[in-house]
């Protein structure tokens, strides 16, 4: 009740008042991307000290409550400006007075095991939810928050690509056996997973090695045994993102990246993707064992 109610309010707000939709159109990925990583905060609340099991695997966070906390607390510093910059005065006074009763109450960081229901309420994490709900919907992406979590989930089964592709025991020489190994996977994680896809653009088409569709994301996967053949990986990147634009079917792609020894971090591509505006193309870099040549499967392997 407290998620419908808080998103009612600024839907009426957001409907009510003249606003800059490019302010809210250029802030939601970053708001997004936050987003995930604040849930992903909380589901490894609640499977650390309830016993709750939704995602696929492991922890991410050395301090959950402490990273959950300070990233609300960033995204509400960030929905300010944007409702202010998109001429939404009532809609950033009413997440002021909303905060401040959270932070009067029982803290950012609070949150409680809901037994009956048997999910961990975070009330300033539904506040902020809310709140990002409501400028999706302007912007024609009304996601809920619902599929932003299970997004979240995505993104951390992706990041997973090297310890999920060491547990079948594979010494990987190419894109396809790693796209074989997490195809396993993601089908099984994701009902609404699909493979063998075309995605047509105004430039060129696009094929992914799969992709979830009730989340409108797809995602594919690279390897380079080289510094060299990591940079070719992002240039391809650039390249599909440059010559792809238009899908309203598909609008989140994910290019993981398998390096076989640690050529370059996941910060330094982070900068880059930032630096060349490819909000909605993200690169996940992940290092693990490999070689060129035919692919081999240990003896020891229980698959």
């Amino acid at each position: 009740m407290f998620k419908v109610h808080l998103f009612e309010e600024y839907g009426s707000f957001l409907q009510g008042n003249k606003l800059d939709i490019s302010v809210v159109q250029s802030a939601l990925p970053e708001l997004e991307s936050r987003l995930r990583d604040a849930a992903a905060a909380k589901t490894q609340i609640a499977e650390e000290n309830h016993g709750a099991s939704h995602t696929v695997g492991g922890s991410i966070y050395e301090d959950p409550r402490a990273a959950i906390e300070a990233i609300l607390g960033e995204m509400y510093q960030i929905l300010l400006i944007v409702f202010e910059a998109a001429q939404l005065p009532d809609a950033q006074g009413r997440l002021e007075a909303k905060w401040n009763q959270l932070s009067s109450e029982g803290g950012i960081g609070h949150s409680s095991w809901n037994s009956r229901f048997e999910f961990l309420e975070h009330p300033a994490f539904e506040c902020i939810s809310s709140a990002v709900d409501g400028l999706r919907t302007i912007t024609g992406d009304p996601m809920a928050s619902r599929d932003a979590i299970e997004l979240a989930h995505l993104e951390q089964l992706l990041h997973r690509t090297a310890e999920l592709v060491h547990g079948r025991r594979i010494t990987p020489t190419k894109e396809a056996d790693i796209a074989a190994v997490m195809r396993d996977y993601l089908r099984a994680w994701f009902p609404q997973y699909v493979d063998n896809l075309m995605i047509p653009g105004f430039i060129k088409n696009f094929k992914p090695d799969g992709g979830v569709l009730n989340l409108k994301a797809a995602f594919e996967f690279k390897y380079a045994v080289t510094a060299e053949e990591v940079r070719q990986g992002f240039d391809g990147i650039l390249a599909d993102g440059g010559g792809y634009k238009g899908s309203l079917d598909w609008i989140r792609f994910y290019s993981v990246i398998y390096q076989t020894k640690p050529f370059i971090s996941q910060v330094h591509l982070d900068q880059e993707n930032k630096r060349t505006g490819m909000v909605s193309w993200k690169p996940i870099l992940v290092t693990g064992v490999g070689r060129r040549g035919k692919a081999v499967k240990s003896a020891k392997s229980k698959h």
